[in-house]
């Protein structure tokens, strides 16, 4: 009996929960530089844990209202850290090995594409 906990740390070892996350980086072209980065969960109802939004360099703060992957299309809203302001509007569609589609921050509309990293 005594050799019986040996013999299981092998199964143990193998028993450690999996690491199922991975992430996206967004980027847009042109004057103004929007740069979204997201750590999300790869499991089914996986969700968004992280992000971060630069404009121009600067950092801003946000956090996720609304996000949707389903079915070739990834959508997202983030807002303000109070929840009182929408920040940008991210609307994307799998094109190969990204996503592309634009993003709406104020009054202004801007192409962008979104590789999984």
């Amino acid at each position: 009996m005594r050799h019986v906990p040996f013999a299981l740390l092998p199964l143990l070892a193998l028993a450690v929960p999996a690491h199922a996350t991975g992430g996206m980086s967004c980027r847009t072209a042109g004057d103004e530089r929007i740069e979204i980065d997201l750590g999300m969960g790869r499991t089914i109802g996986g969700s968004i844990f992280q992000v971060s939004m630069r404009v121009d360099g600067r950092e801003v703060p946000v956090r996720v209202a609304q996000s949707w992957l389903h079915d070739g299309q990834f959508l997202l809203m983030l807002s303000d850290p109070g929840g009182n302001r929408i920040e940008a509007v991210m609307a994307t569609s799998v094109n190969g090995d990204t996503f592309d589609g634009s993003i709406r921050r104020g009054n202004r509309r801007h192409w962008i594409r979104c590789y999984e990293s």
